[in-house]
């Protein structure tokens, strides 16, 4: 009796702390704030998160605007003055991604996106609507380290959660479809190159969190001694690179969203 009674309670306990988690994830990713102009939203923004939503990320928002029971938000999208295109506003539910171009001021243009029928409008930059800030898990670090200290820099890092679970970091761990999205956050790294978590021991190329790599062809099967840590170049089109890991460049850390 007592034991089936652990294992209920240890059943609960994994199953809320999975909705936890994911209910987490979604509200690291994207949050919701007061009425704003467009310039006072971009830049609460950039100063308190990552950047203001654009076209590319609004889809996934529609569920959470309703929540809300919000109908616009500004969009961080810029048209180019010199590419006119008719219309004034853009039907969605198409998926062809054209920002539209209307008839205000190029200095008085913001884009707003309606979730109830799909549109993309603009309107005076002026006006006051709610905005979605992205904010993500990374730690872009603009100090030199070696990849060891990195490793030990990361598990340090000390920050207050908006969970109970432990807020817990580490070097990032890079998938294939993440390359353009991390280029965009170490642009601003002071050395070309950023340590990553990828790293070559006891014969193989792994990730310090254990993760599979998914394009492990692209990596000597055995590389020189001093070249078995991995960087990713803010500028280059590899997907990393392989560099001497006593070398001290920027790093950039991964929360670990399982908190392990």
């Amino acid at each position: 009796m007592e034991d089936r009674k652990s294992l209920l309670l240890t059943l609960c306990f994994l199953l809320t702390a999975s909705l936890c988690m994911e209910a987490f994830h979604l509200k690291k990713s994207r949050i919701l704030k007061q009425k704003k102009n467009f310039t006072e939203a971009t830049l609460i923004c950039s100063e308190q998160y990552v950047d203001m939503i654009s076209l590319a990320t609004v889809y996934d928002i529609d569920l959470l605007m309703q929540d809300y029971g919000l109908q616009h938000v500004w969009l961080n999208e810029h048209r180019d003055p010199t590419n006119s295109l008719e219309g004034e506003t853009q039907d969605l539910s198409s998926g062809d991604g054209v920002m539209p171009q209307s008839n205000l001021d190029d200095d008085e243009e913001c884009s707003i996106y309606e979730s109830e029928s799909a549109q993309l409008n603009r309107t005076a930059c002026s006006q006051e609507f709610p905005f979605v800030c992205r904010k993500d898990n990374l730690v872009l670090v603009k100090e030199n380290k070696t990849w060891e200290d990195a490793v030990q820099h990361c598990k340090d890092i000390k920050v207050s959660c908006e969970s109970w679970m432990p807020c817990k970091f580490g070097l990032l761990t890079l998938m294939q479809s993440d390359y353009d999205y991390v280029r965009s956050r170490i642009y601003d790294a002071e050395t070309e190159e950023v340590w990553t978590g990828l790293r070559f021991l006891g014969g193989f190329w792994f990730w310090t969190d254990g993760q599979q790599l998914d394009d492990e062809g692209a990596l000597p099967l055995c590389p020189p001694q001093k070249e078995r840590c991995g960087t990713l170049s803010k500028i280059g089109t590899n997907n990393w690179l392989t560099r001497d890991c006593s070398e001290k460049r920027n790093f950039i850390c991964a929360r670990k969203m399982n908190g392990m």
